[in-house]
């Protein structure tokens, strides 16, 4: 009997747009996500009891289930934020070509 599959969307926090394309590319090189798209926006937040606003360069990916470790240990090695964001959302459902692609373009590590 196969084991079902579970996939999830990543968001991954980046402290610039360097940094952001450099943990993407690194993810990407060792097969861990199908492919990513960069955002870039305003953060509003909580740091040492004071509200911060700075620039944020949300990551959204797409991974299997076995690999969401190694990607959090990759993305603390590279980023400069003190509290990162490496949330994990499982995709319930989804188009089938959508699925295969993602299933096809990463391997388990």
């Amino acid at each position: 009997m196969n084991k079902k599959k579970s996939r999830y969307k990543i968001l991954i926090s980046a402290t610039s747009k360097k940094e952001a394309q450099k943990i993407l590319k690194n993810l990407l090189e060792k097969r861990l996500v199908a492919g990513g798209l960069i955002w870039k926006g305003k953060a509003i937040y909580y740091l040492k009891d004071k509200i911060k606003k700075k620039k944020f360069f949300p990551i959204f990916s797409y991974t299997l289930d076995d690999n969401k470790e190694k990607i959090i240990e990759i993305v603390k090695n590279i980023t400069k934020d003190i509290a990162p964001c490496i949330s994990f959302f499982e995709i319930n459902h989804t188009n089938e070509e959508f699925a295969n692609w993602i299933d096809e373009n990463v391997y388990i590590h």
